[in-house]
């Protein structure tokens, strides 16, 4: 009965990966799997040892890299997790990972066939930025990427995947050794240092994998919208929105609706329209100009679209991106004052979430 449950709950737990289909939770399993086998498993484990023998069994140099490694790494953890990546970006600090990751395979490689303690240090310096950026982007994207009613599933796949990757490097380890004659030597210790940093580029490569685009909650302009389509219950079944034909006569005032409206105050239905508060303007307290200006704002909906729909399709302007089912949390909209109140779509933003398990949507591929 045991058994059964828990052969019940992995398939679950990898049912549930399988139904949100979402690349960034498969580039965090991988990625973690391959750097499980191959670097913490393999060439890390043995990095101490090599160290130990490089400086002459010296453990005052092998403690101050280790003190580097963990400094360093801590730094960089806290750096890229509170700050680098809420102001650049998750997408721009996994770019740079991936960069650090291959200058470290490269000082690896240099390293282990020069035998140089500069470069050995450098070696500890190099890998542990590259692990507080990796560490904080792999949680990051794995947060953002999974929907909440399936994170518990999700994680429990995750953690079974590392549980049972980590005790396999320790094994490939041994294999080489094994094969190479089960003789303590630096030699030795090179060949699993070397196998172990040549698999280790697949994770590296993986930090090019990433996007910000598969994360589950969204906010992005309007100019990367190329339309809506909600489900109607007229003869076509759907409702089209074009982004680019959105103008104010395609609001209507709604409290409830999802959309908040915002135009300069004093424009009517025409831009022309002469209103006393078209000529009101917020100056300083001695009389400057400034470069405020008065709005109007209200809450409105679609014309033709209840203010309780806020399921939709979403297809991108870029035509790379499959449309997504999605979740409208609001809409910033921004009027031009141009003759029909046209939308500006650089300055309005959509904010959404993905619905990877709803179906109620309509779905397009085009």
């Amino acid at each position: 009965m045991g058994n059964m449950g828990i052969r019940g709950s992995t398939a679950d737990s990898f049912r549930a990966v399988a139904q949100l289909d979402n690349g960034n939770i498969y580039g965090v399993m991988l990625t973690e799997m391959v750097s499980n086998m191959f670097k913490e498993g393999m060439w890390f484990k043995a990095l101490n040892p090599y160290m130990l023998i490089l400086t002459g069994n010296d453990p005052v140099q092998v403690g101050n890299m280790m003190t580097l490694n963990g400094i360093t790494r801590a730094v960089v953890g806290v750096a890229s997790g509170r700050l680098a990546i809420n102001v650049y970006g998750v997408d721009a600090v996994w770019i740079v990972s991936g960069f650090v990751g291959l200058l470290g395979i490269l000082t690896n490689v240099v390293c282990l066939c020069n035998g140089s303690v500069p470069a050995a240090y450098f070696l500890n310096f190099i890998w542990a930025v590259y692990n507080g950026l990796w560490n904080s982007c792999l949680e990051t994207s794995w947060a953002r990427s999974i929907v909440k009613v399936k994170r518990e599933d999700v994680n429990g796949a995750r953690q079974i995947t590392n549980k049972v990757t980590t005790s396999m490097g320790p094994l490939f380890s041994a294999a080489i050794f094994v094969a190479c004659g089960n003789t303590w030597s630096i030699d030795l210790v090179k060949n699993v240092m070397l196998f172990g940093t040549l698999m280790t580029s697949m994770t590296v490569m993986l930090c090019f994998c990433f996007r910000s685009m598969q994360e589950i909650e969204q906010d992005m302009p309007l100019r990367e919208v190329n339309r809506f389509i909600f489900p109607d219950s007229s003869v076509r079944g759907f409702k089209d929105i074009r982004c680019e034909d959105l103008c104010k006569s395609d609001f209507d005032e709604n409290s409830s609706g999802v959309v908040r409206l915002t135009y300069p105050l004093g424009l009517g239905d025409e831009a022309g329209d002469d209103k006393w508060d078209s000529r009101i303007t917020i100056v300083t307290r001695d009389f400057k100009e400034t470069n405020f200006i008065l709005v109007k704002q209200f809450h409105a909906c679609f014309v033709g679209v209840g203010p309780s729909d806020r399921k939709c399709t979403v297809i991108f302007e870029d035509s790379t991106r499959p449309p997504e089912r999605v979740n409208i949390h609001s809409l910033d909209i921004f009027l031009t004052v141009d003759e029909e109140l046209s939308v500006n779509r650089a300055v309005s933003r959509v904010h959404f979430s993905l619905l990877p398990l709803d179906r109620t949507a309509p779905r397009f591929t085009c």
